[in-house]
């Protein structure tokens, strides 16, 4: 019987876990349920191999993990942007020259749009920079659309600076910026994104949490784009979740930055 089992190998430890349970669950089916129905028949199953099971790795055959590990990286890297201006309005907290930059005629949403246009510049010239690491230093291939990963890569910019921004509202010092920001960013980051450990298999606490970081959907924007080449027609619900974020996060914080500097 000619079996072929194709697996996702975006995610080597999900899939080779796959691979290694279809391939002892088929071998104990073959001596179990098999063995005695051959044995009724005088044949001997040692020398019949009744299942042909062949298992095939998509986008990712020969399971490394770099190469799914890399492409989910890129959101920690683009999201030092966040770290810096959370510490420049923290800093300019400190000099008092935040409120002189109240006191010109900008309304505070202007005001905070333009303390992320500069950092959204590097993010976005990051994305070259990155995508090009990724292919020639650790051979992660690019399958999809480059357009529509920039595309995408700026409004995950914005979500993230606009959290960035989040934290700068409510802090009043640098260090503090910092420690916040890798306790909101970086931390959750790394292990509730999806980027060393599959969602699926976390707590139900910790999936709710990673809803609400940019950095989750844009994982599966990264890994959709580089290993496997889909579109927007699969990756719009991401998208979608994207912009979502930003919204909420620019809407907080223009609502709390005039009261938390009075």
């Amino acid at each position: 019987i000619p079996i072929q089992i194709i697996i996702d190998g975006t995610e080597p430890s999900s899939g080779g876990f796959a691979a290694e349970h279809i391939g002892l669950r088929t071998e104990e089916f073959i001596n179990t349920s098999l063995a005695s129905q051959f044995q009724t028949s005088d044949l001997n199953i040692d020398s019949i191999q009744p299942i042909d099971l062949r298992i095939r790795t998509w986008f990712n055959p020969s399971m490394k993990s770099e190469v799914s590990v890399i492409p989910g990286l890129v959101s920690m890297v683009m999201g030092f942007p966040a770290l810096s201006v959370a510490m420049t309005l923290a800093r300019e907290r400190e000099h008092g020259t935040m409120e002189q930059l109240m006191a010109t005629p900008i309304s505070r949403l202007d005001l905070l749009i333009g303390k992320m246009i500069p950092y959204a510049i590097i993010g976005m010239i990051n994305v070259f920079l990155l995508t090009l690491v990724a292919m020639a230093l650790f051979s992660v291939p690019f399958n999809g659309s480059f357009l529509l990963f920039f595309a995408l890569s700026i409004i995950f910019l914005f979500a993230i600076l606009a959290l960035g921004i989040v934290i700068g509202v409510f802090v009043h010092t640098q260090p503090a910026a910092v420690g916040l920001s890798f306790l909101v960013i970086f931390f959750p980051g790394f292990f509730l994104t999806g980027i060393f450990f599959p969602i699926v298999a976390m707590p139900e606490i910790a999936r709710l949490e990673a809803l609400f970081l940019p950095g989750t959907p844009y994982a599966v924007i990264t890994r959709g784009v580089f290993l496997t080449g889909v579109g927007l027609d699969v990756l719009w619900p991401h998208a979608v979740m994207l912009v979502f974020l930003w919204l909420v996060f620019t809407v907080c914080s223009a609502l709390f930055f005039k009261k938390k500097l009075g």
